[in-house]
C-alpha cells in the first residue's frame, strides 16, 4: 500500500459550517482512528498506517502555504495528495473528481497551483451557485436549512469514495457523482 493523503481545504474554525469549509469538514470526518503526527505553522498532519489527513491552518487564499508544508513534511509526491474543496460552479451535491486541472476560479486551488503546480488530484464538492450574491459572501455563508440534507449526503458520498480509494491511490479516470435530494 502506497502512502497517500487527503488535504481538506477550508478556512480557520471560525468559518466551520460555511460553504467554503466543506473540504475541511470532509477531512475531519475521515479522522476516526488517526493521530496527529505533525503540527506546523501552516498545517496539521494526521496518520493511520500509510494514510494521511492534512488540515490547513491558514485562510483559503493561502492554501498553497499549507499544501507546500504538508508536501515537504510527508515527502509525498503532489500526485499522492488529494485536495478536497468546495465548488460553486457545480450544483449542490454534485461531486467531481479530476487528476489535475485549472483552479476553476477557486482561490485555494489557485494558491496550491502557484506553490506546487497543477498536477494533483482534486475532489470538488458542489455547493450551489451564487446567483445574485457576491461569490465571496456566498462561499462564506452557511448552508440553508433546505440544503443540509443534500450537503450531508454529499459529505457521506465523498468520504465513502475516499475510503474506497485509500488503498489503490487516486489514479484513475475522471468521475462525477450526483447526490440526489430526498
Amino acid at each position: 500500500m502506497q502512502e497517500i493523503a487527503v488535504f481538506g481545504l477550508g478556512n480557520p474554525p471560525l468559518y466551520n459550517g460555511t460553504r467554503h469549509n466543506i473540504g475541511a469538514e470532509i477531512a475531519g470526518l475521515l479522522l476516526k482512528g488517526f493521530k496527529k503526527i505533525f503540527r506546523g505553522k501552516f498545517c496539521e498532519i494526521y496518520a493511520k498506517g500509510k494514510r494521511r489527513v492534512i488540515k490547513s491552518r491558514v485562510y483559503m487564499n493561502n492554501s498553497g502555504l499549507a499544501f507546500a508544508e504538508a508536501h515537504r513534511n510527508t515527502r509525498l509526491s503532489v500526485g499522492n495528495i488529494l485536495v478536497v474543496c468546495d465548488d460553486f460552479n457545480l450544483p449542490l451535491g454534485k461531486i467531481r473528481y479530476r487528476m489535475s486541472g485549472s483552479d476553476g476560479g477557486h482561490n485555494g486551488l489557485r494558491s496550491i497551483i502557484e506553490s506546487s503546480g497543477k498536477d494533483f488530484p482534486r475532489l470538488r464538492i458542489g455547493i450551489g451557485e451564487p446567483s445574485g450574491v457576491d461569490p465571496s459572501d456566498f462561499v462564506l455563508a452557511k448552508f440553508g436549512a433546505e440544503e443540509i440534507s443534500r450537503v450531508e449526503k454529499a459529505k457521506k458520498a465523498a468520504v465513502g469514495w475516499i475510503e474506497k480509494f485509500w488503498d489503490s491511490g487516486w489514479a484513475g479516470s475522471n468521475l462525477t457523482i450526483d447526490v440526489q435530494s430526498d
